[in-house]
């Protein structure tokens, strides 16, 4: 055993207390503790610690010729698995009681993925995204990070093997060749699809790299005032990003390199010298935590899911602490009752590698096998009243006419749905243009038309604003520009379409953002037809091209509705209530009208100047459905929304009518020579 290697097998305490930082960042980012968004990095940390820890064993064995796989995945499955396990079985049992039908089918669908270690495959799918709304109400969704490095361990034992017949050089060469390839296609997949950059091993694999090249190729520090300079320099690059960053962050790429190569700093020199940031990890009280580090990162999360669950979608400060309490609890049992019995191996374990293998073999069956029925049995929805479950699907279900519609494209007419009069020979003369609100808007869109025996149809793309030239800068950009563009060569050859109906999700366009239990922003610009070539962000971009869609629509002598935003209510109403039923708790209809106030009184005053003064008539969705007080999320036991800003098909039926219940459908009135837009602003 070189000399090397032996000082990196010897028990560090320093590095329990680095996981201790590790999993103490990811609790007050997953908390929402203020000034600590960018806790989310200690899984990073977690990264290279394995890295290094794992590939020090891993040379030594190697160069000593004693390493086999067997023994390798023994380890891996003593390590990991029991408390998995454990966190599994006992969440499945929690969660009769405390998960609601969705949640439950969720969390099952879940846990298959967390047992066979592909959960960040599936998540990637599930979520939209580790920040997305739909993940702050995954209760494994954690488990990610264990499945990237298990991937991760799958193939690295041959890669360095391979590596090491080359000699030890020639192992430093190829983890060093594969880490700067994984760094390099991170940094690229960051900028063009950064869900895939932070789920998937190949574009992770990096960060463990940096470990690993860390207990190969370490050196010894020439004096102790350079190991001491590292560490501190260490300490900032890894402190930074957990105060500095936050979900808006593109992340990981090269925005977590500052806390890699903070990570290893730390660890090459505390292996070097007894510095300061060394003391201070190695004090007893962090070090315990490390040491039930990885029982606390299992444990932390769940409790916080079903506070959020149970909590309005917020976590309160009351329910942190209960919570991250009981987590640390059910890390202290599970680090000494099943942690540690499991993970001793050889004659004196109590635990034989056969048996050890049997019985992870059969928990992981009965994991697979509870997954199976929770998802079969839609999250044993037997549990919630059968009204409550009623009104739940109905609300949350797509109806047939938007099915139907969203499938058309205006390149292609004859995929165009036709709702309305009955009639196949009956020539179009409505149009319902937008995005996913629209296309939410189809079945009272529908039932209006057939009550004024018109034909319509719908055009609708999801994410794509009937907005001329607005640019979104992410992958849909190029694709809603296009997409707008044809539907206004569609409108040019269809001269019987005499009316037109603008419907969008405003507010996400104009202020840039999401609600706050929403997680994203869109970036837009307007790419105006002018010379020279003229662009803008943000609000003037949405003002730019809504003026410029109301003057092409104009010029075409086409009637135009432009219709308000929906009302967003800022968490999931049907689920919300589906919760409320749950637990038996009563539940308001309505919410004040003051929180979705803020979201969308500044874009519908700008919509609706533009509209007056690009000869469109303006409906306030909100004023139609809301009070000057208070704004319904139920009527007469129907829920009015299908998430927190989509409409149901019951609200769309209900909102058509009243909408356009005083317009006297005529044709348009001839263009004016000028249309009075209020002045653009540059």
């Amino acid at each position: 055993m070189t000399n090397s290697h032996r000082q990196t097998l010897q028990y560090r305490p320093d590095l329990d207390g680095l996981r201790c930082f590790a999993v103490c960042a990811v609790i007050l980012a997953h908390t929402e503790v203020p000034g600590f968004s960018g806790g989310f990095v200690g899984v990073d940390v977690f990264f290279v610690l394995s890295g290094f820890l794992i590939t020090a064993i891993l040379a030594t064995e190697i160069s000593e010729r004693t390493f086999t796989l067997i023994d390798f995945y023994e380890r891996r499955a003593r390590r990991i698995l029991p408390a998995l396990i454990f966190l599994l079985l006992s969440s499945t049992a929690f969660g009769f009681f405390l998960f609601p039908p969705w949640q439950m089918e969720s969390f099952g669908r879940s846990m298959a993925g967390a047992a066979g270690f592909v959960s960040n495959f599936h998540l990637l799918d599930a979520t939209g995204g580790y920040f997305g709304s739909n993940a702050k109400y995954e209760p494994l969704l954690h488990t990610w990070s264990l499945s990237v490095e298990e991937q991760f361990y799958v193939v690295f034992p041959i890669v360095l093997l391979i590596g090491f017949r080359m000699g030890k050089h020639g192992a430093i060469a190829t983890v060093a060749i594969l880490t700067a390839a994984s760094l390099t296609t991170s940094v690229i997949a960051t900028n063009t699809d950064s869900q895939k950059a932070f789920f998937l091993p190949h574009l992770r694999a990096w960060e463990l790299g940096f470990g690993s090249l860390l207990a190969l190729a370490s050196f010894k520090a020439p004096s102790y005032r350079l190991a001491s300079a590292c560490s501190l320099v260490g300490a900032a690059f890894i402190l930074a990003p957990v105060f500095l960053y936050s979900e808006g962050t593109s992340f990981p790429g090269a925005a977590a390199i500052p806390v890699i190569l903070g990570t290893s700093l730390i660890i090459w020199s505390g292996g070097q010298a007894e510095t300061a940031v060394r003391l201070l990890l190695s004090s007893k009280p962090i070090v315990w935590v490390g040491k039930i580090s990885y029982s606390l990162y299992l444990w932390h999360w769940p409790p916080l899911v079903v506070a959020r669950t149970l909590g309005h979608g917020e976590i309160t400060l009351t329910a942190a602490l209960f919570s991250t309490g009981f987590a640390f609890l059910m890390a202290w049992l599970s680090w000494r009752f099943v942690e540690r019995p499991y993970r001793k191996s050889g004659p004196r374990s109590p635990f034989s590698r056969g048996r050890a293998f049997r019985q992870s073999a059969i928990a992981i069956l009965a994991i697979l096998g509870l997954s199976w029925l929770l998802v079969a049995s839609s999250g044993l929805s037997s549990r919630i009243p059968s009204e409550a479950a009623k009104a739940y699907l109905s609300a949350t279900a797509m109806s047939e006419a938007e099915t139907v519609c969203q499938d058309g494209t205006p390149t292609d007419p004859s995929s165009l749905c036709r709702l309305g009069r009955d009639s196949s020979s009956t020539s179009l003369t409505t149009l319902l243009w937008g995005d996913s609100h629209a296309g939410a808007l189809t079945p009272g869109f529908e039932q209006w038309l057939s009550n004024n025996g018109r034909v319509g149809s719908a055009i609708v793309k999801s994410g794509c604003p009937p907005a001329l030239y607005l640019l979104r800068l992410d992958s849909l950009g190029a694709e809603c520009l296009k997409w707008n563009d044809d539907v206004i060569s569609f409108l040019r050859d269809t001269p019987s379409i005499r009316t037109v109906i603008l419907a969008s999700r405003w507010p996400l366009f104009y202020h840039g953002t999401r609600p706050k239990t929403e997680a994203g922003r869109i970036r837009s610009i307007s790419i105006e037809t002018t010379e020279p070539l003229q662009t803008s962000m943000g609000k003037t971009a949405l003002e730019g091209s809504v003026r410029e869609t109301l003057r092409i629509l104009r010029e075409l002598d086409i009637t135009i509705y432009v219709l308000g935003s929906v009302p967003e209510i800022g968490w999931n109403v049907p689920k919300r209530l589906l919760n409320y039923s749950f637990i038996r708790a009563p539940h308001s209809s309505n919410v004040p009208r003051i929180i979705p106030e803020k979201r969308f009184e500044e874009p519908d005053a700008q919509i609706a100047a533009l509209s007056e003064g690009g000869g469109a008539t303006f409906m306030s969705v909100a004023n139609t459905l809301c009070s000057s007080s208070k704004c319904p999320i139920t009527r007469d036991g129907h829920i009015l929304y299908r998430d927190d800003d989509h409409l149901s098909e019951y609200g769309a039926r209900l909102l058509f009518p009243l909408l356009f219940e005083t317009v006297e459908m005529t044709a348009p009135e001839p263009l004016q020579t000028e249309v009075n837009f209020p002045p653009a602003k540059r």
